[in-house]
């Protein structure tokens, strides 16, 4: 279990863990999130905690547009906690075969 004040980390813009992680659990297969930990012995602050700062979003409903597209998966995803709209692009995931959006904070 994450301590309380790491599920409400956020990274820049990016929506709050706990956020994400709730949002992955209930849409099984159609997202995946990137990020890294942070070991207990780290030199910045040394508190341990996961770091999140991407998100795939396999939807292939999402419609082209950037713009549109992220009021679609924001609204869609329960993503409204994010500090600003997302860097995005459309990619191919080699581990799915699969084209996804690629949303970076």
């Amino acid at each position: 279990m994450l301590p309380e004040a790491n599920l409400q980390l956020r990274v820049g813009d990016v929506p709050r863990v706990k956020t994400l992680l709730e949002t992955v659990v209930a849409h099984p297969g159609r997202l995946e999130f990137r990020g890294h930990l942070v070991g207990p012995h780290s030199t910045d602050n040394g508190s341990e905690r996961l770091e999140i700062n991407g998100l795939d979003v396999f939807d292939d409903t999402v419609p082209d547009d950037k713009g549109y597209a992220w009021r679609v998966i924001e609204a869609r995803y329960g993503l409204d906690d994010s500090g600003a709209m997302p860097h995005m692009r459309k990619h191919p995931v080699p581990w799915r075969a699969d084209l996804a959006w690629d949303l970076y904070w």
